[in-house]
């Protein structure tokens, strides 16, 4: 036979009695409040009910209110609104979707784009921008640019400085300076950049591919230099090829057929046999091995027309500006030409994201006609090429 307990002290006894058990069961107090509550809740609705008829609109509840669930905190509200009349749901705050499930990571304010903060003036229509992301566009990082020594007014040691100087490091100055950023020049052999010996297909050199440097200066692109590395946009006009022969042509070398022709070519430039190959127009463009000579320098190429051992050389035109002994017997000839002088750099590197818009800024401004100008004023004492020759713009 079971008994419902109605005295108020059996009542307390009982509760006593099962609050015990619980917690020899483990459960946590509150799980008993909340069970209690819940009882004296239904008792509520009941004696509500029964007695709707003989009750007022002040009996009844002013709305709800939804709380997130924090132990021993939640209830304590919880009791307090009810006494207001006013009906709390409680929601859990920590889950495990919010603890566990991150789909993106969160962006720092200094790495997004535009303005970072901005105080707007109530007494104008002017504002205070307290930063940008400009102001976190210099970084710590040196970024190292290879310079080749080619003794013309691209590239010389100056005997007085005992430093790189020319047209070319003149505008890495000029770019990086204009983007902020810390650049170092150094000064290193051209086939670390790109590299083209006799008997080997031209490669990407190993300096360059290594990391040693991020970037190589004073290089011109073209297709097959770019199935390798990237380039930036060019800060020149793109040169034409050229043969040239002894003066005179004295052997009457035809650039239009050079079917069984021995021709040489400068090792690092862009008038390789490769490129030689891609010109149109030109019978025997693609020239067997056997008559590839590869010259290690201007001289070299020079001995090698006067003792007949070549018979004629080939390469982009800028190559020969201010040279002596030599003709030029081809008229704007282009080959496998893409671009003017760039910076050549690995396709993972984040140069060119800020070179290109510094260089836009400098092409545009007069300091680049300065700069130009200057191949005349502060290196005319070395040969190479004229400004209207090789300047965009002029």
């Amino acid at each position: 036979m079971h008994s419902i307990v109605t005295e108020d002290e059996y009542k307390k006894k009982e509760e006593s009695r099962i609050k015990k058990a619980v917690t020899n069961c483990g459960y946590p107090k509150w799980a008993f409040d909340k069970a209690k509550q819940q009882v004296e809740g239904k008792v509520e609705l009941v004696k509500s009910k029964g007695d709707q008829k003989n009750t007022t609109h002040e009996t009844e509840t002013k709305g709800m209110v939804v709380i997130p669930y924090v132990e021993g905190l939640s209830e304590k509200l919880q009791r307090i609104f009810r006494k207001h009349k006013i009906s709390v749901a409680m929601k859990p705050y920590f889950t495990l979707k919010r603890l566990l499930v991150h789909p993106k990571d969160k962006v720092d304010t200094i790495k997004t784009s535009g303005v970072v903060y901005e105080i707007g003036c109530k007494g104008c229509d002017k504002s205070y921008i307290g930063l940008t992301s400009a102001d976190y566009d210099k970084d710590d990082k040196v970024w190292i640019i290879h310079g080749g020594h080619a003794r013309f007014n691209q590239y010389y040691i100056s005997e007085k400085t005992g430093k790189l100087e020319g047209f070319v490091p003149d505008i890495i100055n000029a770019v990086c300076r204009i983007a902020n950023k810390n650049c170092k020049i150094v000064v290193d052999l051209w086939s670390n950049c790109w590299s083209n010996e006799e008997g080997d297909a031209s490669q990407g050199g190993h300096g360059l591919m290594a990391g040693w440097y991020d970037a190589c200066s004073g290089w011109r692109s073209n297709t097959e230099r770019r199935r390798t590395f990237a380039f930036s946009d060019q800060f020149t006009i793109s040169p034409h090829h050229a043969f040239v022969t002894l003066p005179g042509n004295p052997r009457n070398f035809d650039w239009r057929n050079i079917t069984g022709k021995t021709i040489a070519f400068y090792p690092g430039t862009i008038g390789n046999e490769d490129c030689l190959a891609q010109a149109k127009g030109i019978i025997g463009a693609v020239v067997p091995i056997e008559n590839i000579r590869r010259a290690s320098g201007y001289d070299q190429g020079l001995e090698w027309l006067k003792d007949e051992t070549i018979d004629a050389i080939f390469s982009d035109a800028t190559w020969f500006r201010g040279k002596t002994g030599i003709e030029e017997v081809t008229d704007h000839l282009q080959a496998c030409q893409v671009g003017g002088t760039s910076l050549m750099s690995r396709y993972d590197s984040k140069l060119n994201d800020w070179w290109n818009p510094a260089q836009a800024k400098l092409i545009a401004s007069k300091e680049y006609h300065e700069i130009c100008q200057d191949i005349k004023v502060s290196h005319g004492h070395q040969p190479g090429f004229d400004p209207e020759d090789f300047c965009i713009g002029l």
